[in-house]
Order: structure tokens, then C-alpha cells, then sequence
């Protein structure tokens, strides 16, 4: 992996923790996971986040690129991103992954009648097609298959 010491580090940490999830799954006799969803949100601690003396966005780059990079060389099934907009450009700025086979998109909208328009690569964070569109009516999660 090109790159600093220092990004170099965080995709180490991100490949990590992906070989913890792998152990994780085959220890509860999960054999063949039919795919992963890396849940990539402020909620969680990043480099740049209130709290964290870190601004280098791309250490959280590597860390995601680590995870994907693990996850699809250990496993069949795809790996997806579930984020917002928002959320991707706070942890990421304006960097770039690959890798990953779809976008789960978070799309804060509170109805499921204009959720279609995000399908596909226009409204995509990771630079993968969105495949899946969230929504919210009264407080309760709702996805859309695109």
C-alpha cells in the first residue's frame, strides 16, 4: 500500500478490523456472508470528528480503503457503504475509496415518493451506484430497493 507512515498505518487498522469482523462470523458459524455493509457515519470515531486531535481526512480514507481491500479478498459476497452525503464528505472530504460494489444512501428524506431519483451513480458517495435509498416516515427507517 502507497502512502504515508501515517496512511499506511490507518489502512493496516482498517484491515484489522475487518479480520476481526471475518474471525467474528465464522466463529457463530456463518460460513459464506452473503455480502458486507461498512456503516461509515460521524456517529462513530473518525480522524476530524469533534473530540479527535486528528484533521487528516485521508487517515480515514486508508482505514475504510483497509477494510474493503480485506473484506473483498476474504469473502464472495459484495461490499457496500452505508452513509449520507453529509456524512461521506465529513469523514472523507472529497477522497475517494474503491472497491466497493454499492452505496446504502441515508437520504434524510421523510417520505418514499421522490426516493428513486438517488438510484444509480448520480447521488453515489463512494463513486459505487446507490442500490439502496433510506427514508424516514414517523421515525421509522424505511429502505427502497433501486
Amino acid at each position: 500500500m502507497a502512502g504515508t507512515t501515517s496512511q499506511r498505518a490507518a489502512w493496516a487498522a482498517g484491515c484489522s478490523e475487518a479480520e476481526k469482523d471475518l474471525a467474528y462470523v465464522t466463529s457463530v458459524a456463518i460460513a459464506s456472508p452473503s455480502g458486507w455493509w461498512l456503516d461509515v457515519e460521524t456517529a462513530n470515531s473518525w480522524c476530524g470528528q469533534p473530540g479527535t486531535n486528528c484533521t487528516d481526512l485521508s487517515l480515514n480514507q486508508y482505514t475504510i480503503q483497509g477494510l474493503i481491500d480485506t473484506l473483498a479478498a476474504s469473502s464472495t459476497g459484495p461490499v457496500g457503504i452505508y452513509s449520507s452525503s453529509y456524512q461521506w464528505s465529513s469523514i472523507v472530504g472529497s477522497l475517494s475509496v474503491s472497491g466497493a460494489s454499492a452505496d446504502w444512501y441515508a437520504s434524510g428524506l421523510r417520505s418514499g415518493k421522490h426516493v428513486a431519483a438517488y438510484c444509480g451513480s448520480r447521488a453515489s458517495f463512494s463513486g459505487a451506484p446507490v442500490s439502496i435509498v433510506q427514508y424516514v416516515t414517523s421515525s421509522t427507517d424505511r429502505d427502497f430497493a433501486c
